[in-house]
């Protein structure tokens, strides 16, 4: 059975992407990517650098900085098309019903403006007067990701790396938008403070109930963090499954394979760590066929010519790979 898109019932998304496409100029960055997110659910969105993963999500959302064009696709969240709104729609749905949450959070918040002016300018752009005022409701998002209130009237110059990204997680949360988007927000941060914040999110998000998607190139913690995860190669999803069947050894796709066996032993597993050999394929000008192949140990010569549909391999599973589609094994990397 071929699928189409990955979305499962797309009538119960909150957001369905399907066979989105973004183009640079002549360059096809991302090609026919289709993922969903329930309510309530944490969607992790995995894939090397320059695979496409933070273009597809800033593309759905419309957040996109030129020259990168939307080329084709749909975009529902919550039931309207992302894709046909103007200008004055967008700004209704961004940080209301869809909030982000930028990897550089330097560069995201005004230098000149203290924290409070930041939750003040969010919440006087959507017309909202938070009950007990605008320092008072600030305060509470500021203790909600476990940062103290007195920070309220700190420059961001003047905030560290990890108080910095908890000021974004706090302002994305400001109006209780059911969507929370996190492009890398813990990759310059030590561990120590990067498991804190992941710590006082999922509270949040315990407490509240909003959706998230979390992009990352750490697929440990997105087997940690997330219900199911989606996995990108030059500019396509090759397979999206639930954490635990990717946690049990289940998954299918070479790259997806590849990727798990990356990853540091866990304490007492007897094996090595084992890289994917090869480069990440170029998007400006990728393999024929299956984008992966030439550094799949089991490619076969349909690898070499023809692209791979995504097909329906489980509940919620789904790989686009035409070696598992004809019922071979593929070796785990490493294996003789």
């Amino acid at each position: 059975m071929t699928e189409r898109d990955p979305r499962g019932d797309p009538a119960s998304a909150l957001l369905a992407v399907d066979a989105l496409s973004v183009d640079y100029g002549p360059v096809r960055a991302v090609d026919g990517v289709s993922f969903t997110v329930r309510r309530g659910q944490t969607l992790g969105l995995v894939g090397e650098s320059g695979s496409g993963k933070s273009t597809a999500v800033l593309g759905a959302l419309r957040l996109l900085p030129a020259p990168g064009v939307v080329t084709g696709g749909s975009v529902r969240l919550a039931g309207a098309e992302l894709l046909d709104l103007d200008a004055a729609g967008l700004r209704n749905i961004w940080g209301a019903q869809v909030a982000l949450v930028p990897q550089g959070a330097l560069s995201s918040l005004n230098p000149v403006l203290r924290v409070l002016d930041h939750f003040a300018e969010t919440f006087t752009a959507h017309g909202v007067k938070p009950e007990g005022g605008v320092r008072a409701c600030a305060a509470a998002l500021l203790s909600r990701v476990g940062l103290d209130p007195v920070h309220l009237d700190s420059y961001p110059h003047a905030l560290s790396g990890g108080m910095r990204q908890r000021v974004t997680i706090a302002l994305g949360l400001a109006l209780n938008p059911p969507l929370l988007v996190l492009d890398e927000p813990t990759t310059a941060l030590d561990v120590v403070v990067e498991r804190d914040i992941l710590r006082q999110l999922l509270a949040a998000q315990d407490a509240s109930g909003f959706a998230m998607v979390f992009i990352t190139h750490d697929v440990a913690l997105l087997l940690e963090l997330a219900s199911a995860i989606a996995v990108m190669y030059a500019g396509r999803l090759v397979e999206r499954a639930p954490s635990e069947v990717l946690a049990a050894d289940g998954a299918l796709h070479p790259y997806t394979r590849g990727l798990l066996a990356a990853l540091p032993p866990s304490p007492g597993e007897a094996r090595l760590p084992v890289s994917i050999p090869g480069h990440a394929a170029s998007v400006a000008d990728p393999p024929s066929g299956c984008r992966f192949h030439p550094r799949c140990a089991s490619a076969i010569d349909r690898c070499r010519t023809e692209a791979p549909a995504l097909r329906v391999a489980g509940p919620d599973h789904v790989v686009a790979c035409h070696v598992v589609e004809l019922g071979v094994s593929s070796p785990k990397p490493g294996a003789p």
